[in-house]
């Protein structure tokens, strides 16, 4: 056995000689003239790389004829001699700080003298006083870039060498003093000839002397912890947060030292084991709250086949703790030289094969001549054994293959799930969601079901419960299911539901018309007599008549019951495109090439009135239900509204950049909406012409529109075959899916609500089931949603956020009851009183208001806090009120007064979780480093030892309503429930990635939810294993609230609030039958990984 080298000679301690300021900082070298010029003579061409403050150029040394790199301070950071002289008499008062903190760099690299450092050659001034140094010019690639270009482990290993030249560098720079702060692989040059150069120490700390960067570094930290929406780190000094050490991401600042160093290398040294980051994450803030919670996957996870021993050197350096880290990065250099060397690895705990094995790589001769002679003795037993153990494992090997592959399906069809979700088309994710499940052998239920797998793969029961939670999702949200499909044989072009919902017609490309028993699916008749193509119909109000136009003027009509024609006319030439009866049957309208509106007595079939003002052809026509307004669009991209019976032109829209396909108005008229080949949706106010809304998120052109008879949901369908359906007040779309094989021509709703039907180029007539879906609360003008609250009756919905609004909903229909206008802040909390009687709402101004949710009425508002008010929340009987702030103070109000009856101060920062016992007598608070403190509501004395629970700091706390648990939440990912009378933590539950926000207890307190800063609200029964579900946001969910009756849960997705019913009856269920209900309900069947339209009548 191998023993470590004996240790070098102790390393220096002594510091370089780096002021801060005064002459020595301020010495610079006036430039020599035309000593630097340009290659080629063009200076952009020069230029390598333009930052926020300089720009660093490639020049030419005459002096010595040589290509060196020159970093300057661009012109606006030009200093005057009073500022900064050559003599050196320069203050540190004077002079901006970016121009002390590029001195600085300067001075800091020039004095680390070390072949892995680039070294400075000089330092000057210009004469109109632009600062620069030259340095030397390092050809090669990134680490970065270096590390992109291997495909294998093998190839990565290959620049272990290049790693030890690092860590010795840095060594160098820690004798020195000199702490970098920001390793990471773009700071590291490779040089053509095997040059290892470290580059960037513009954020590097000298012991001993003042940090000009700590005020930055400390207020980036702060504004990441405190998890503000939209916080980046472009332009920021606070480093790169893939290779941050614990202990800076806490902005501990004072504890940074050459072991946070060594964390970045370790980072760095993880990238090259696996190719992949320490750490993900979509935003700054997620890798923040990943570096301080420390949780990573270990590297042999990423690359089995890695060396044992590596990994342990890894891991070491990335110690939580930097006592357990490597003390220097010499150490870590050692390390990897002695495995480099096949020396022993200190930090590996090897086993007693790993001993045996290492023996035999330094006795290989005698150990290959001893198997030798023991193989021949052994080979004969062996061989009786094989086939036997061959064909068990060949039949195991068979089953884990076809676990896996079943797996691996599972898997696809949960990605595909989940994209279907994020585009609403719900029908199709529900199907894919249930394959998922069918197929998952972590499913109990399933025909695949393994313990032994789910052991072996305990990724397999996360992917079961996204399923589980896109099955629910999608049931949620699905609009429509398919009620039957209808063959005709030959295109569909127009299709129209009689008023009294008996009979559906529609246009076929053969120029005859169908009318089908719309309760049966049964053809009642098949009319004909059309020369030419038809192209509008319409039923008569009292659906006896089913009146038809078409190409070349031909205007025909048909007894409904007899199926006989009453009515065959020519009228004005040119293709009619659309025909629509008036309210009272007396009268109908022709939607007419020459871009006029025929205006007919349905009596007579006399045209008697025509309305001008089209300069193109008409393409549909719309009545309002009152007879008192017409709709029409044209090819000329107008929608135009006119006066019923005198045909008064009222007013033209604008807007559409294409043919106008279709037009609905809302029964009560109010609202009009029109489709364009511009692959829009619009919908504007008939009596103000002001836009509502536009909706675009259409892949082809929209060809058919139509309002629900509530007029609160609006259908359209398009070329590529997708029916949508659309709030028509928020332009909220609520529901895509594909229903056609091609063109959706037509649809229409039935006169009560209940059904859709759609036209198709395929020749189906689809026939949809109107679900009553679940109350969305969203208006224009409403933004990201940060607190959502319900009354205590379950009647009304609070919702808060950004715009500093509250905007009060009625729970169940989604109606906006009133906005009470509070701040031109944030509003981060909301709370009913008891008896519902008062809401009180708090912000990021510090105010708190207390409104009468009935009147509108502000009641109280006062300046609460200094600093931002995070959580509000009322004592049980209603009579005082706690907050909780930024401030590091809680702050308990009796209603009466502007001054609070009690300061409660815990110890830690911000306090960001406050709660009642539902008894009223206890107060618990969350703080930062994951502590809870339990306070006596009526004396705010403590009543108990803090409760650490978390090493992160903590984001929000309640307590059950039976008062038996607390749950508890931090910036990590930890949901933790601790027993209130004993104090003891009960469990964790753990699901979301980057924290979680908000929490919530059902009445009964049987779930909890819990909203994360990944988008998830987990739900949870307080003794699962794993949540129930988990619903899906486009954003961080800051605002979540249970129902009254715990049967339902509010969840703000951005913009908009989403009322879900818990219902967890099908959790459970043989997946075949959920597979079975899900294809039922798309109208179509799984095939593969596609979803293929069942056969017409089924």
């Amino acid at each position: 056995m191998r023993t470590p080298p004996d240790d070098p000679p102790p390393e220096r301690t002594d510091e370089p000689h780096l002021p801060e300021s005064g002459p020595d900082l301020f010495t610079v070298t006036p430039e020599c003239a035309h000593r630097y010029d340009y290659p080629g003579g063009d200076a952009a061409a020069a230029e390598l790389a333009r930052g926020g403050i300089g720009r660093i150029l490639l020049v030419h040394d005459r002096h010595l004829g040589r290509e060196i790199v020159l970093k300057e301070l661009l012109g606006e950071f030009a200093v005057s001699r009073d500022t900064l002289s050559v003599s050196g008499a320069g203050t540190a008062g004077t002079a901006p700080l970016t121009v002390i903190r590029f001195l600085r760099e300067a001075r800091v690299t020039g004095q680390l003298e070390h072949p892995s450092i680039v070294p400075v050659y000089e330092l000057g001034i210009r004469p109109d006083g632009t600062l620069y140094y030259t340095m030397k010019r390092v050809r090669g690639r990134t680490l970065t870039q270096a590390l992109r270009d291997c495909r294998t482990l093998t190839d990565r290993l290959h620049l272990l060498s290049h790693f030890t030249d690092l860590c010795q560098a840095i060594a160098y720079a820690h004798s020195r003093g000199v702490i970098h702060r920001d390793i990471k692989p773009d700071n590291v040059m490779l040089g053509e000839f095997g040059e290892t150069v470290v580059l960037d120490w513009g954020l590097a700390k000298v012991k001993g002397k003042k940090d000009i960067h700590r005020h930055e570094l400390s207020r980036d930290m702060q504004a990441l912890q405190n998890g503000r929406e939209g916080i980046t780190l472009d332009g920021a000094v606070v480093g790169t947060p893939f290779y941050m050490s614990p202990e800076q991401a806490q902005g501990h600042l004072d504890q940074l030292d050459e072991r946070s160093d060594v964390w970045a290398l370790g980072a760095v040294l993880y990238e090259i084991l696996t190719g992949h980051r320490l750490f993900g994450g979509e935003s700054p803030i997620q890798v923040i709250f990943a570096v301080m919670h420390g949780r990573f996957t270990p590297p042999r996870q990423l690359e089995p086949s890695l060396p044992a021993e590596l990994e342990s050197i890894c891991l070491k350096a990335l110690q939580r703790d930097p006592a357990d880290r490597y003390a220097s990065a010499r150490e870590l250099a050692r390390e990897i030289q002695s495995f480099q060397s096949g020396a022993r690895v200190i930090a590996h705990e090897y086993t007693s094969w790993q001993h045996l094995r290492r023996f035999a790589v330094k006795n290989k001769p005698a150990i290959i001549a001893a198997g030798v002679i023991l193989g021949v003795i052994l080979v004969a037993l062996v061989l009786l054994g094989i086939a036997n153990a061959r064909l068990r494992e060949a039949r195991a090997r068979e089953h884990r293959e076809h676990l896996l592959a079943n797996y691996h399906i599972a898997q696809g069809f949960n990605e595909k799930s989940a994209r279907l979700v994020q585009d609403r088309h719900y029908l199709a994710a529900r199907v894919f969601a249930a394959a998922s499940l069918l197929h998952n052998p972590a499913n109990p239920a399933g025909p695949f079901a393994s313990a032994a797998f789910t052991e072996s793969q305990p990724d397999s029961v996360r992917q079961r419960v996204i399923a589980c939670s896109r099955l629910f999702q999608a049931q949620a949200n699905a609009l429509l299911t398919h009620q039957r499909g209808i063959d005709a044989g030959t295109p569909l072009l127009a299709g129209s539901v009689s008023p009294d919902g008996r009979f559906v017609a529609a246009i076929g490309d053969d120029r005859t018309i169908r009318l089908w028993e719309l309760a049966t699916g049964q053809l009642a008749h098949t009319l004909t007599g059309f020369r030419r193509g038809p192209r509008g119909l319409a039923f008569s109000p009292d659906g006896r008549t089913l009146l038809v136009s078409g190409v070349a003027g031909e205007i025909r009509a048909w007894d409904t019951v007899s199926g006989l024609g009453t009515l065959a006319l020519t009228g004005p030439p040119g293709t009619i495109a659309d025909v629509e009866f008036a309210p009272d049957g007396r009268t109908f309208f022709t939607a007419e090439a020459s871009g006029a509106i025929g205006v007919w007595d349905a009596t007579t079939a006399r045209r008697r009135l025509v309305f001008i003002g089209h300069n193109a052809p008409v393409t549909h026509l719309a009545v309002a239900a009152n007879g008192r307004l017409l709709a029409s669009v044209s090819r000329d991209r107008t929608v135009r509204l006119w006066a019923l019976p005198d045909g008064r032109a009222r007013r033209v829209l604008t807007g559409h950049q294409g043919v106008v396909r279709s037009v609905a108005l809302s029964p009560d008229g109010a609202l009009v909406a029109s489709v364009s080949s511009d692959k829009t949706l619009r919908v504007w106010e008939t009596a103000t012409g002001r836009p509502v809304f536009t909706g675009e998120e259409f892949a082809d052109e929209v060809l058919a529109v139509a309002f629900a008879p509530d007029g609160r949901t609006v259908a359209a369908g398009t070329w590529d075959a997708t029916i949508s359906l659309w709030d028509a007040s928020s332009g909220t779309l609520r529901l895509q899916l594909a229903g056609h094989a091609h063109a959706i021509w037509d649809v229409a709703f039935t006169p009560d609500g209940h059904r859709l039907t759609t036209c198709g180029e395929d020749g189906r007539l689809q026939v949809w089931d109107v679900q009553p879906g679940q109350p969305v609360y969203t208006t224009p003008g409403q933004e990201y949603i940060w607190s959502i609250s319900l009354s205590p009756d379950g009647q009304t919905v609070a919702v808060a956020g950004n715009d500093g609004a509250v905007r009060l909903y009625a729970a169940a229909t989604g109606r906006l009851l009133r906005t009470l206008s509070a701040s031109r802040d944030i509003i981060s909390d909301t709370v009913f009183s008891p008896d519902g009687r008062i809401l009180a709402a708090a912000g990021y101004d510090g105010f708190i208001r207390l409104w009468d949710p009935q009147t509108g009425r502000l009641k109280r508002s006062w300046s609460a806090h200094k600093s931002l008010i995070q959580r509000v929340a009322f004592a049980p009987d209603g009579a005082s009120l706690a907050s909780a702030s930024s401030d590091g103070t809680v702050r308990i109000w009796d209603g009466t007064g502007d001054r609070p009856v009690r300061v409660i101060a815990p110890a830690n920062g911000p306090v960001r979780g406050v709660a009642f016992s539902p008894d009223g007598c206890l107060i618990v608070t969350a703080s930062d480093k994951g502590a809870l403190d339990f306070w006596d509501a009526r004396t705010g004395a403590t009543t108990a030892a803090r409760l650490a629970v978390s090493d992160a700091d903590l984001f929000s706390v309640v307590i059950a309503p039976d008062g038996r648990l607390l749950a508890a939440s931090d910036f990590a990912d930890r949901v933790v429930l601790v027993d209130l009378n004993s104090r003891r933590i009960v469990r964790n539950l753990a699901w979301q990635r980057g924290g979680v926000i908000r929490l919530a207890f059902t009445s009964d307190s049987r779930r909890l939810a819990a909203a994360g800063n990944d988008g998830d609200v987990a739900v949870w029964s307080v003794d699962g294993a794993t949540p129930d579900v988990v619903i899906g946001s486009r954003q961080s969910v800051t605002g979540i609230a249970f129902s009254p009756d715990g049967r339902a849960l509010v969840v703000g997705d951005v913009a908009t609030a989403r009322f879900y019913r818990l219902d967890f009856s099908w959790l459970g269920d043989p997946p075949r039958r959920l597979l079975r209900d899900a294809e039922a309900a798309a109208g179509a069947a799984l095939d593969g990984f596609d979803l293929e339209l069942r056969p017409a009548g089924r």
